[in-house]
């Protein structure tokens, strides 16, 4: 942490300049970011055509990381954390790569969790919540592949037929 240690030692600022760990509009103003990043995110999670929203989310919560970390304020941005953490209902896991993923849950919980465990987390224990996701799709699961087979079958079909052909063929004996 030694951007830290700098930031703290008056004499590595220039006269004049307040460190970024103690000012306090810096601070609001990227707590207001932050809420409007959150917000934002939201509406993209909720689009199931967006490409864009699982990786919007890692680097949220990589933001927030380093915000608590860097600026270690008194009341957390409770309202903030409750946001973030309540994302994981649209996105239980977020794919890195290949089989690299990461839990928003077990991230939140281990890396920068509440220094009083909040009784109105929603969901309120992250393994119970991955637990039942996992049943619920895995149930879902038969139905949505024979769903995708009858859409490849009718695909395949259409291709196929002569109703795509843009000139009529002449009798085949």
């Amino acid at each position: 942490m030694a951007i830290e240690e700098d930031m703290k030692d008056p004499k590595a600022l220039p006269k004049g300049f307040e460190s970024p760990m103690k000012n306090k509009e810096f601070i609001e103003q990227f707590h207001r970011y932050l809420n409007w990043k959150v917000d934002n995110i939201t509406s993209l999670l909720k689009n199931p055509e967006d490409m864009i929203s699982h990786q919007e989310y890692l680097n949220l919560l990589m933001m927030y990381t380093m915000h608590r970390k860097l600026f270690k304020t008194k009341d957390e941005e409770r309202d903030v954390y409750k946001k973030i953490w309540s994302l994981q209902k649209l996105c239980p896991f977020i794919i890195i790569y290949n089989n690299l993923k990461v839990s928003p849950g077990i991230f939140l919980s281990n890396i920068c969790p509440l220094s009083k465990k909040s009784s109105s987390l929603d969901p309120k224990d992250v393994k119970v919540f991955l637990f039942e996701n996992l049943k619920a799709r895995d149930a879902e699961f038969s139905n949505q592949i024979s769903q995708y087979y009858m859409r490849l079958i009718e695909w395949i079909m259409k291709m196929n037929s002569d109703s795509l052909r843009s000139e009529p063929r002449g009798d085949i004996r």
